[in-house]
């Protein structure tokens, strides 16, 4: 503890004379945001002979401490209260743990809706020109079709929890980070009055992913021995992401039906032809192939999938450092500097040059994922490092590097297949 008021709250909600002031004391650990705990409170939570109501206190604590943790990976602003100055909350735990709900998915929906405004009056980002509205919706059907192939991973998941009491954390894949991202739709500069429906697309698809993103937290909590939200909560949120889904899809649907062009309208002979005149067609010139040099984007991909993976790059020191955890329960490289500036994402592959080859892009997102899951997995080993909960997030934070390995792998071979057809043309 950092000083005498942690010691007093940390004592109280270790060491209390009754259950009211154990709970007091949790309450007090998690306003003050004081992670140093965590290792304790999960002690309790999994404890069957804690009292339930101290067991929910620990689950309400942790749950805080992972939204610092969630905000903090996620680049988010966290300052940490002022700890001389807490104090005991003046409502009670049930309606304090339903405020914090209520007040998580506001931020979310207001982190969305500004984005999403940021969208319709064009106030960052390069500007897509709206000459070419096809590109845009070919990129929210993108995003769209990643979305619900995520979003039916995490019913199976949940559904499995609910008949077998496990997530299947290792069975189920992480979703895509376009899955709980709004990164790449405050690029897109829609001009709602010309595209309505490329605009309300877009905006159902911000609203689906700010609910997909909150399911997906509470899976990564379970997979990494934090408290389970109730399985029909998940369930129901899924159900609200899949409503918001249909709706993006069916007005991209109509947006894509308005933007392709319509077959000319066939000459009507009138009753009277006073004369025929025979009309010379010109032929029509072969389209001039569009060539795209290949030698900059397969050059640029192979250094960043090589950086992390081979000798001493990220993921394969992460891949030994969480091998050597699960062999002697600990790591020398605790006293190792990795940081996340060493995992870059790739993002080279304009939309212009996706338009000419698209496995570009299948490559680029490939690359993206596994560099998400490398940092990820570093988070929770410094984590394990600082707190000293290597047993609680040993399983997930080697599955995450294990994963990001195999994406950036499947993305290496992508490269090979391409740049072998280049080379051979």
């Amino acid at each position: 503890m950092n000083d005498d008021l942690l010691q007093e709250m940390y004592k109280q909600a270790m060491e209390g004379s009754t259950t009211a002031e154990r709970i007091q004391g949790i309450r007090w650990l998690g306003a003050a945001g004081d992670v140093e705990a965590t290792k304790d409170l999960v002690e309790i939570y999994q404890d069957p002979e804690q009292p339930a109501e101290v067991r929910k206190a620990a689950q309400e604590a942790l749950s805080i401490f992972r939204a610092i943790q969630v905000a903090i990976q996620n680049g988010e602003p966290y300052s940490p209260p002022d700890r001389r100055t807490v104090g005991v909350p003046p409502v009670a735990p049930e309606t304090l743990w339903r405020l914090w709900r209520i007040l998580a998915l506001v931020l979310v929906i207001l982190v969305a809706a500004d984005i999403l405004l940021a969208i319709a009056i064009d106030r960052r980002g390069p500007e897509v020109p709206p000459s070419d509205p096809r590109l845009i919706a070919a990129q929210l059907q993108m995003r769209l079709d990643q979305l619900r192939a995520d979003r039916e991973n995490q019913v199976q998941a949940w559904r499995q929890y609910q008949a077998i009491q496990t997530l299947g954390c290792d069975r189920f894949p992480a979703p895509a980070a376009t899955s709980t991202s709004l990164r790449g739709l405050d690029t897109l500069a829609i001009d709602p009055v010309a595209y309505p429906d490329l605009y309300e697309a877009a905006l159902k698809l911000g609203a689906a992913i700010g609910q997909f993103t909150l399911v997906s937290n509470n899976w990564v909590l379970g997979c990494g021995g934090g408290p389970v939200e109730s399985v029909e909560t998940n369930l129901a949120l899924l159900e609200e992401v899949r409503v918001r889904l249909d709706e993006a899809g069916a007005a991209l649907s109509r947006a894509q039906l308005a933007l392709t062009p319509s077959p000319a309208p066939t000459p009507t002979v009138g009753e009277l032809t006073p004369q025929f005149i025979p009309v010379t067609i010109p032929p029509t010139p072969e389209p001039t192939p569009l060539l795209l040099d290949y030698a900059p984007y397969i050059r640029a991909m192979r250094n960043r999938i090589d950086a992390a993976v081979v000798g001493r790059g990220v993921v394969a020191q992460l891949l030994q450092y969480w091998e050597d955890v699960r062999q002697r329960g600990q790591s020398f490289g605790c006293n190792q500097v990795l940081t996340t500036d060493l995992i870059q994402n790739y993002y080279g592959v304009s939309a212009d040059v996706a338009a000419l080859d698209p496995r570009l892009l299948d490559i680029q997102v490939a690359i993206n994922v596994g560099m998400t899951l490398a940092r990820d997995s570093l988070a929770n080993f410094q984590q394990g490092c600082a707190v000293g909960n290597f047993s609680t997030l040993l399983d997930l934070g080697q599955a995450q590097i294990q994963q990001a390995r195999a994406a950036l792998n499947q993305a290496s071979t992508l490269l090979d297949q391409l740049q072998a057809e280049v080379t051979g043309r």
